[in-house]
């Protein structure tokens, strides 16, 4: 991880990784691969990855229940652009 988004994360109880509606493999890779990263280095911060998880890639799992977490980080993973950020409203 680079400094500054070490830094923001370290300033962060909560963080939300976000990735692009339709999501394939590198998105969902990228966010999941990120969330775990974080947690085993901050145990102690909740970290989520929301949006539905395609049928077809069923067998990684589903994304998190999206929740209402106060003053979170959000990081957006393999995405062009805002309209394609799969989380409710940013």
């Amino acid at each position: 991880m680079t400094n500054k988004v070490e830094e923001e994360i370290k300033k962060h109880k909560n963080i939300v990784i976000a990735r692009h509606v339709g999501p394939d493999l590198d998105a969902l890779g990228s966010a999941i691969s990120l969330k775990k990263a974080i947690k085993k280095k901050y145990p102690d911060k909740t970290v989520i990855t929301p949006g539905a998880m395609p049928s077809n890639f069923s067998y990684i799992g589903k994304g998190d229940k999206e929740l209402l977490l106060e003053d979170p980080l959000l990081i957006v993973t393999d995405t062009p652009n805002l309209e394609r950020v799969d989380v409710q409203d940013i």
